[in-house]
């Protein structure tokens, strides 16, 4: 499973009933995003140009955020929009180099107004907290991989040193 796969079952686990309303939020678009929040994150990773670290990131922020804010309206009228200020937030917080607000709005397709009110929302509720620990950042990487890392080593063990045969012979294949 992809690494975004996994980006995106953990935000649908965040995500509140249906339709639930939350008066006040800033996040919740007037009608449902017709790409799929996958599609969203697929879109975002190819045209953001940030690292991989800023959507692990990202998570975390919106988990804060979650914790912040329990009753916030986590559903498909809010999560493109909360996830795109979570990886905008998280890129300029970490990456050396980022773009202006104007890219990042034409790629997560809202205003530059509307990007601009999006982050300072998502930081207010944050507390402006981006600090992320080591070891905050290692659970959350994680979980994200755990499964996928357990495939992977159960297909690739290593014979200790000293029971290796090693061929006299060289293959050109």
């Amino acid at each position: 499973m992809s690494a975004l796969n996994r980006i995106n079952l953990q935000v649908e686990s965040l995500m509140s009933a249906y339709g639930a309303v939350c008066t006040g939020n800033y996040f919740r678009a007037k009608k449902i995003p017709s790409i799929s929040f996958l599609n969203y994150l697929v879109r975002l990773q190819k045209f953001m140009h940030c690292s991989d670290e800023c959507f692990v990131v990202a998570l975390i922020y919106i988990k804060r955020l979650k914790e912040s804010e329990p009753q916030l309206d986590m559903s498909p009228f809010t999560v493109h929009r909360i996830f795109l200020a979570a990886v905008v937030t998280a890129t300029k917080f970490l990456d050396d180099q980022f773009y202006l607000n104007s890219y990042y709005a034409k790629v997560g397709g809202v205003s530059v107004l509307e990007l601009k009110n999006l982050e300072l929302s998502f930081l207010s509720i944050l507390d402006y907290n981006l600090n992320v620990s080591q070891e905050e950042y290692h659970t959350e990487f994680s979980a994200l991989f755990k499964e996928s890392f357990l495939n992977s080593t159960k297909s690739c063990y290593v014979q200790p040193a000293n029971q290796l045969e090693f061929s006299s012979t060289v293959s050109n294949a």
